[in-house]
């Protein structure tokens, strides 16, 4: 994932085998599984969640300077 407004930032997702045959997971460079395949779109909330303090800190930062 990238965003040009914070572009030293960065998240990578990939996708691993799950605990049940045939289920893969969506997980964050982190280490952390975000949802199943077949949930995308809670996945990009998981990461959502995730990176926004982030982001919002940086963009805060970047005001600052």
């Amino acid at each position: 994932m990238f965003d040009p407004a914070v572009p030293d930032f960065g998240e990578s997702i990939t996708l691993v085998p799950g605990g049940t045959p045939g289920i893969w997971w969506y997980r964050s460079s982190a280490g952390e599984d975000l949802a199943p395949h077949t949930k995308p779109v809670h996945a990009a909330e998981q990461i959502t969640r995730i990176l926004t303090p982030y982001v919002a800190a940086v963009l805060a930062a970047k005001t600052h300077r």
